[in-house]
Formats: structure tokens, C-alpha cells, sequence
């Protein structure tokens, strides 16, 4: 395991890290002041399981021969840099990760089919990137995971019935896109704390079977959409929910 983070390590990645240090594990080189493109030797480092290169100034593309090589990485961290281009391509053989962090850059294109085979994903953190298209229903087959978080996008169409098998889920963040349609009915997993739908153009009604028993739902932030109706008396069954946010519709009331 190597740890540097949180220094003032500056200048480029050595292109050769792989030939230095090829049995590595664990690499943090997070929370420094680091340029140029991430090295394409990555992919070289077959025991690495956990890579963090967060909070830096990096440029350029995620390696294909990243995604290809470290077979044993189970968690990527490159949140926060400046990164851009498509995440993944087609040759892509992260097949062990569960964590996945690539908020805050400057990332362009569909979220990637290549992504369906982390069947054991927990934590899909895509914020505060330039994504589109549709959110794919295939998420939903990744029953793992935990946090979906991918506000400040421009992902579109409906939010997927395939949702509804996210037993595990805890916090849904897709707030500002473009996402349209009903919200399901089938929706409420059992130990949801957090759900973020803001700052969309979600419309029909609050029916009976979303959210319903949800019991560990602490916040629900549905506002500026075009939902409409009133509010359904299930709201009064969610006991630990202190943030209910419905600003910014075209509600009328509770229904009783």
C-alpha cells in the first residue's frame, strides 16, 4: 500500500509507475496538485484493488488499458479532476468494482454499457458531470447497489421500473436532468434514507405504492417538477422523514 495524499506532490504521474511498483494494492495519490493524463502502465498493475487519484488537476481520458488490466480493482476514485471524454469503451474488464467515483468532471456521452458488468457495484457516484441520454434499465440488475448519485447531468427519459428491484438502495440523487415520466409505483425499497429527484420534469401523482413503507426514508426532495394531485395520506406512515420537499409543482392538498 502506498499513501501520499493530502500533500503538495505537483507535475505529472511517472509514466513507468507500473514497472516501479507492480505488486501494489492500494495507491492513494489523492488531494495534491497533479497534471497530465493518467499513465496507461495502470493496466499493468494486476494485484492493484484500490486506486484513489481524486481532488488533483488531471486531464485527459481514463486509459482503456486501465479498464482493461487491473482485473482486481474494486474500487476507482478519480472524482474531481478534469477529466473528459467518454468514461469506459467497450474493452473494459473491471468486472470486481464496487465503488466507483467520477464526480466533478468533464465527462461527455451515455452512461456506458460496459458498466452492467460490475455485478457487484455499491456505489455509482457520476455527479457534476456533462452526461446524456437515457438512465439504461439495466442499473437496476445491479442489486448491490447502495448510492446512486448523479445530479447536475443532462441524463433524460424516465427513471427505469427496473429501479423497483434495488432492495439495497439507501440514497437515489438524480436531481437536475432532464429526466421525464411517473415516478413507479413498485418504488420503495426497504432501507432508503435519502431520495434527491429535484430540478426535473417528473409530472403525474404521488400514487400510493411509491415510497409506501420506506420507513427509514429521511429525506424526499421531489421539487420543481410538474407533478400534480394531492398529497397522499402515506406521507403521515413515513416516521423517520424530517425533509419533505414538494415546492415548485402543481400539488393541491392532502388527500385524506
Amino acid at each position: 500500500m502506498l499513501d501520499i495524499s493530502n500533500n503538495n506532490f505537483r507535475g505529472h504521474i511517472p509514466v513507468e509507475i507500473a514497472d516501479v511498483l507492480p505488486s501494489l494494492y492500494a495507491f492513494n495519490n489523492s488531494m495534491n496538485a497533479l497534471d497530465g493524463s493518467i499513465p496507461s502502465s495502470f493496466g499493468n498493475m494486476k494485484f492493484l484493488q484500490f486506486l484513489d487519484l481524486s481532488n488533483n488537476h488531471l486531464t485527459g481520458e481514463i486509459p482503456e488499458y486501465l479498464a482493461v488490466g487491473c482485473v482486481n480493482l474494486k474500487s476507482l476514485a478519480l472524482s474531481n479532476n478534469n477529466l473528459q471524454g467518454h468514461m469506459f469503451s467497450r474493452n473494459f474488464n473491471l468486472t470486481n468494482l464496487k465503488w466507483l467515483q467520477l464526480e466533478g468532471n468533464r465527462f461527455v456521452g451515455e452512461i456506458p454499457q460496459s458498466l452492467s458488468k460490475c455485478s457487484s457495484l455499491e456505489g455509482l457516484y457520476l455527479d457534476n458531470n456533462s452526461l446524456s441520454g437515457k438512465i439504461p434499465r439495466w442499473l437496476g440488475n445491479l442489486t448491490r447497489l447502495q448510492y446512486i448519485i448523479m445530479p447536475n447531468n443532462h441524463l433524460e427519459g424516465p427513471i427505469p421500473v427496473e429501479f423497483c428491484q434495488l432492495d439495497l438502495l439507501q440514497i437515489l440523487d438524480i436531481s437536475d436532468n432532464n429526466i421525464s415520466g411517473s415516478l413507479p409505483s413498485c418504488f420503495h425499497p426497504l432501507n432508503i434514507k435519502q431520495v434527491h429527484l429535484s430540478k426535473n420534469m417528473l409530472h403525474g401523482q404521488l400514487k400510493r405504492g411509491t415510497f409506501f413503507n420506506c420507513s427509514s426514508l429521511v429525506t424526499l426532495d421531489l421539487s420543481y417538477n410538474r407533478l400534480n394531485g394531492s398529497i397522499p395520506d402515506w406521507v403521515d406512515g413515513l416516521s423517520q422523514l424530517s425533509h419533505l420537499i414538494l415546492g415548485h409543482n402543481n400539488l393541491e392538498g392532502f388527500k385524506h
